[in-house]
C-alpha cells in the first residue's frame, strides 16, 4: 500500500468517527469498497483490524465491524472470526450481535455468550455520581437513553442501573482522559438555523460505551434482562443492517416537480392541484398504487414545498364531509408491531388484525389507512432522514399475514410468497447541513398491488382514495426561520349529496 493510499485510509478512519452521521456512513461505505477491492482488500482488512484494536471505547470498536459488514455487502471475503476476536479490544453485546451477522454460524463470544467480561463490576460503596454525568447525558446522547436507564432502574430485577452507568462512565472518562466540557447544543442540535441533525462528540461515545457496559452488567448480575439488554444494545447501533442494503433511489417520475412557485399567491395552489390530479389519474388502472408517500416537491430559494399522501379505503355514511386536516393530525396513531428474524436487520413478519380496529370516523366518513409506520430496532442515526419520514408497511387488515425483507432496490413485502407491496425512498437534495426548522430534502413511498387494495375496498364497502396535503415553508430572508402553511384536498372519495 502506497503512502498516499495509507493516508487515504487514515482519513477514512477519521471520518468514521466524525460528529456528523452522514460523513461517518459515507466513510464506512468507502471502507467497504476498499475491503472488496481485489488489490487493496487484504491490506485494508489488516488496517481495519489494527484500527479496531487501538480503540479504547466499545462504541468505536463497533464502527470497525460495520466497515467489515459493508465490505461483505460489496463482496469482500471476511477474515476468520478468531482474527477478528484478537482485534476486538473492546467487545460488547452489540459487537457480539454484529459478529453473528457477519458469520453464517453462531459465534461464541469471549468463549461464552454470557457478558461477565464486558463490564467493570459493581461500584464501591463510596461511589458518588459525578454531577456532570446527569447534567449533560441528554446533551451527548438522545434523551431516550436516560429514559431507558430510569426504566431499568425501576424494575425489581435490575436495581442500580443508573448508578452502574455513571460508574462505567467515570471509569471511561479516566481511561480516555477526555476533558469534561458541556456542548453548546444538545444532541439533536439547534432548529433555528442551518445545523447538523445529530452530533456524536467524543464524550457521546463515552456515554454510549458506558451504556453498553451497563447493559452487560445488567444481563450478567441480574440474569433476567438478557433479552432486553440485547434489544437496548441494538438501539445503540448507528444503522440498521437491512435498511443499509436499500439504496435511496432517484425521485420517481410520477412525483410532481413542476415549477408552481411563480405568479400570485393563489396560482401555486391551483398549479399543485392540477399536478396532483394528473398524478391521481395515472393511478387509475395501474397495477401498483401509491398507498402512502411523503417528500420534497420543490426547493426554490427561500420557498420549499412538501407533499404528503395518505392512501385509504373510504366509505360514506351520510352527507357530512370532514376537515381532512384532522386526518393528517392523527397521522402517527399506528405503528406496526412485527416479529424480527434478527435484531439488527429490518425484516420479519406480522399477522392479520381485524379491520374494525383500524377504522377511523370523521364526520360521515369511514376511513381505513392502507399503510402504517414501522421502526427498525436499531436507531439509524447515520440515516436519520429515514427515521424522520419513517418506513411504511401495508396495514395488517389487508391480508392474513405479511413477510418483509430488505433488497437493494426496496423493502419488499410478500403475502403467500407473492410480492404485494414495496417501500422505496429517495434523496432529493440531502446535505450534511440541514436547513432550519423544515423537513429533510428526501422522499419515500409505499406501493401496494391494486388487486389487494380493491379486494379489501369491496369487502369493506368503500373505495380507494387519496388524502393529500401540500405544505409550504417560506421566508423572506435566509437568516429568518421558515413560516409554515398548508392546504389539503382529496381524490377518489365518494360523497352523498343532500
Amino acid at each position: 500500500m502506497t503512502t498516499s493510499e495509507s493516508s487515504g485510509l487514515d482519513l477514512l478512519f477519521q471520518r468514521l468517527t466524525w460528529p456528523s452521521g452522514l460523513v461517518g456512513e459515507r466513510a464506512c461505505v468507502s471502507l467497504g469498497s476498499l475491503l472488496a477491492d481485489v488489490e487493496l482488500g487484504a491490506e485494508t482488512t489488516n488496517e481495519t483490524l489494527n484500527w479496531m484494536a487501538r480503540q479504547d471505547l466499545e462504541s468505536l470498536a463497533v464502527l470497525g465491524l460495520l466497515a467489515l459488514h459493508q465490505g461483505k455487502l460489496q463482496g469482500a471475503a471476511m477474515p476468520p472470526w478468531e482474527v477478528v476476536l484478537q482485534s476486538l479490544s473492546k467487545p460488547s453485546l452489540l459487537s457480539w450481535l454484529l459478529v453473528n451477522e457477519l458469520y453464517a454460524e453462531p459465534v461464541e463470544f469471549m468463549g461464552n455468550p454470557r457478558p461477565e467480561h464486558l463490564h467493570s463490576g459493581p461500584p464501591p460503596a463510596t461511589f458518588q455520581i459525578d454531577p456532570f454525568f446527569l447534567q449533560h447525558v441528554e446533551n451527548f446522547l438522545p434523551p431516550v437513553y436516560l429514559r431507558h436507564a430510569e426504566a431499568m432502574d425501576r424494575e425489581e430485577e435490575c436495581p442500580g442501573f443508573l448508578t452502574q452507568w455513571a460508574f462505567e462512565w467515570s471509569n471511561l472518562v479516566e481511561t480516555t482522559g477526555l476533558p469534561l466540557r458541556g456542548p453548546y447544543v444538545p444532541f439533536w442540535t439547534r432548529q433555528d438555523d442551518d445545523h447538523l441533525v445529530c452530533l456524536d462528540l467524543p464524550l457521546s461515545e463515552v456515554y454510549r460505551s458506558a451504556f453498553l457496559r451497563t447493559l452487560a452488567w445488567a444481563a450478567d448480575v441480574w440474569g433476567g434482562p438478557m433479552d432486553k439488554s440485547m434489544r437496548l444494545a441494538t438501539e445503540t447501533c448507528p444503522v440498521d443492517l437491512g435498511l443499509w442494503r436499500v439504496s435511496p433511489g432517484k425521485t420517481p417520475v410520477v412525483w410532481p416537480s413542476g415549477d408552481c412557485t411563480r405568479g400570485s399567491v393563489d396560482e401555486p395552489r391551483a398549479c399543485f392541484k392540477t399536478e396532483l390530479y394528473k398524478m391521481w389519474q395515472q393511478q387509475i388502472g395501474a397495477d401498483w398504487v401509491i398507498a402512502e408517500a411523503s417528500g420534497r416537491m420543490q426547493e426554490n430559494g427561500n420557498t420549499v414545498h412538501d407533499l404528503d399522501i395518505i392512501g385509504v379505503v373510504q366509505a360514506c355514511t351520510g352527507p357530512g364531509s370532514p376537515d381532512i386536516n384532522r386526518v393528517f393530525a392523527a397521522d402517527s396513531w399506528r405503528v406496526i408491531r412485527w416479529e424480527p428474524e434478527s435484531l439488527l436487520v429490518f425484516g420479519g413478519a406480522y399477522e392479520h388484525e381485524p379491520a374494525d380496529g383500524w377504522r377511523e370516523e370523521y364526520s360521515d366518513w369511514l376511513l381505513w389507512r392502507l399503510a402504517a409506520r414501522s421502526r427498525p430496532i436499531a436507531v439509524p442515526r447515520w440515516q436519520w432522514w429515514r427515521s424522520y419520514r419513517s418506513v411504511w408497511l401495508p396495514s395488517p387488515f389487508l391480508a392474513k399475514s405479511f413477510e418483509f425483507r430488505c433488497a437493494p432496490d426496496a423493502v419488499k413485502v410478500e403475502n403467500d410468497n407473492t410480492e404485494v407491496a414495496r417501500w422505496v425512498d429517495w434523496t432529493y437534495n440531502l446535505r450534511e447541513m440541514t436547513t432550519a426548522n423544515i423537513t429533510p430534502s428526501t422522499g419515500q413511498m409505499l406501493l401496494i398491488r391494486r388487486s389487494l387494495v380493491e379486494r379489501e375496498a369491496a369487502r369493506l364497502g368503500g373505495v380507494f382514495a387519496w388524502l393529500c396535503k401540500v405544505t409550504t415553508y417560506d421566508r423572506k430572508y435566509s437568516y429568518q426561520p421558515f413560516n409554515k402553511d398548508h392546504f389539503a384536498l382529496d381524490f377518489g372519495t365518494t360523497r352523498i349529496v343532500r
